[in-house]
Order: structure tokens, then C-alpha cells, then sequence
């Protein structure tokens, strides 16, 4: 699955840290992160 391999790439940047964590934010607190995914999805310059 893609998904894992997100997981897993995310993981392994993860680990060059010392220290982290990791918050669920619901949509209606992390719109602007949102919006610009939406757009750079819409954007895409390798299709």
C-alpha cells in the first residue's frame, strides 16, 4: 500500500530526531496545511 510507504519514509525521518510528537489535528484546525494540499494537488506540474 502507498500509505505504508509514506508511514515508513515518515518514520525513518523521524528517527534523525532526538526528540518528537506527533498530534491528530481535526480538519477545521489545520485548514491553511489543507487548502495547500488541495491546491498543490490541483497544481500537480507532472501531470
Amino acid at each position: 500500500m502507498v500509505t505504508a510507504l509514506v508511514l515508513d519514509e515518515c518514520r525513518s525521518y523521524l528517527l534523525d530526531f532526538g526528540r518528537f510528537t506527533i498530534e491528530h489535528c481535526i480538519r477545521e484546525t489545520n485548514y491553511v496545511a489543507h487548502e495547500l494540499a488541495r491546491w498543490g494537488r490541483a497544481n500537480n506540474p507532472s501531470r
